[in-house]
């Protein structure tokens, strides 16, 4: 039986709050309890997760720490950790489960990308992620296309 697709929860929160704790405590050089800094990371990251680093210094100020230009440039990089981090998770689950995109290039679909059903051709495949890069006819002629996940994807 395959289990469904990973979507953000709290394992990859502590993930996440074990990176930028350890971002903001090499920046401060501070010997602080590192348990309490992931948990005010976790905090933070659970409403926050995909700000940038200026906004990200902003709610670390609001719990007592202090932040300068360099600090908001280093938290710059977590919303993008944030999403490395749920596509780890998603590869491992297709490497688990073996899971194969059962659909080619060229194929004619209808696939749901939370606007509604459309019609499109696959263009490009991302099979460690099961998703499909499908063109349909709103885009641009110039775009590959949209990353819609395998899961919402049927052959017309």
């Amino acid at each position: 039986m395959v289990h469904e697709r990973p979507k953000w929860n709290d394992k990859m929160l502590n993930e996440l709050a074990v990176f930028t704790a350890d971002i903001i405590a090499k920046w401060s050089d501070d010997d602080s309890d590192i348990q309490d800094l992931i948990e005010d990371c976790e905090s933070i990251l659970r409403y926050h997760k995909d700000d940038d680093g200026y906004e990200l210094a902003k709610q670390f100020e609001d719990l007592g720490y202090e932040s300068d230009r360099a600090l908001v440039e280093e938290l710059d990089i977590v919303s993008y950790e944030c999403l490395d981090i749920l596509k780890r998770h998603i590869k491992k689950w297709v490497a688990e489960n073996n899971l194969t995109l059962d659909f080619k290039i060229g194929d004619n679909v209808k696939f749901d990308d939370r606007t509604g059903v459309k019609n499109g051709i696959i263009r490009d495949l991302r099979p460690e992620t099961m998703q499909y890069v499908i063109w349909h006819e709103k885009l641009d002629k110039n775009t590959i296309g949209t990353y819609i996940v395998a899961e919402k994807v049927e052959l017309l």
